[in-house]
């Protein structure tokens, strides 16, 4: 089995824009298969969390359905029933980029997490 590695991500969300982290590129010398991603959200307020293949989406999940810190309202006691981990198990072709990000609606919230990742191939 391959050795899985992990690079963290935070993306700051702005008012009604997506913002895109910097992502986890594919080389000839380090193809890479991504393996899963890790999330957490500051809080729920109904923005999206979206995932990217260079240009083509790949990933759609309304941030109620990820786990946060906050304490507030109906976040006020940590979730066991949110997903803290998203499984992809696909390969990143050599060249390009997977990206994860947010898309804000009103309020902006931050997404951080880490992408869980093999090299080889």
């Amino acid at each position: 089995m391959p050795e899985q590695l992990y690079k963290s991500f935070s993306v700051t969300g702005i008012e009604n824009k997506t913002v895109l982290d910097s992502g986890l590129s594919s080389t000839t010398a380090e193809p890479k298969k991504l393996v899963s991603v890790l999330l957490k959200v500051s809080g729920h307020i109904d923005n999206e969390i979206v995932g990217f293949l260079e240009r083509e989406s790949k990933l759609e999940i309304p941030d109620y359905l990820v786990i946060t810190d906050e304490a507030s309202g109906t976040d006020m006691f940590r979730s066991t029933n949110r997903k803290i981990e998203i499984p992809i198990d696909k390969e990143i072709p050599v060249g390009q980029t997977w990206k994860i990000g947010l898309k804000c609606g009103a309020t902006l919230k931050v997404l951080k997490g880490s992408y869980r990742y093999e090299i080889g191939g």
